[in-house]
């Protein structure tokens, strides 16, 4: 998005070295052009139940700065960092934004990386704010 050329096999192997909280499945990271502040960023969906996401999100950000093009844009402020979301229903909540991006049913794929134009959704906004307040309640 901003020259950090993060690739879905990079990021697989990435988040294949971190740990995960248990009982959660990834389900995508999305690649957004406003994460929230403006800037551009990504967050990781989870689906399962914890209140991990804001040590997940750290422990992936953390270790995708190891990626030099990554770790400029961060450095440089021109990428938000990563987020993690995690939701009970996150694989139907994924599956129903596709539709509504005017994706077909038998087209969509679980993809590990894929780029969603614009702001994030309500939902998934509204997912995130409480998930900060989550780790904001626990430090």
């Amino acid at each position: 998005m901003v020259g950090e050329k993060l690739t879905a096999a990079a990021l697989d192997a990435v988040l294949a070295s971190i740990a995960l909280p248990v009982k959660t499945l990834p389900v995508c990271t999305v690649a957004v052009e406003d994460a929230g502040e403006g800037i551009p960023g990504y967050v990781l969906l989870l689906e399962g139940e914890s209140a991990e996401s804001a040590k997940v999100a750290t422990a992936l950000d953390s270790a995708l700065q190891q990626h030099f093009h990554y770790q400029l844009a961060r450095n440089l402020e021109q990428l938000a960092p990563l987020r993690c979301v995690i939701h009970p229903d996150m694989r139907e909540r994924y599956l129903q934004q596709c539709r509504e991006r005017g994706m077909i049913e038998g087209n969509i794929k679980m993809e590990s990386l894929q780029y969603w134009p614009g702001e994030l959704p309500v939902w998934l906004r509204h997912s995130q704010a409480s998930a900060r307040a989550v780790g904001e309640a626990v430090l």
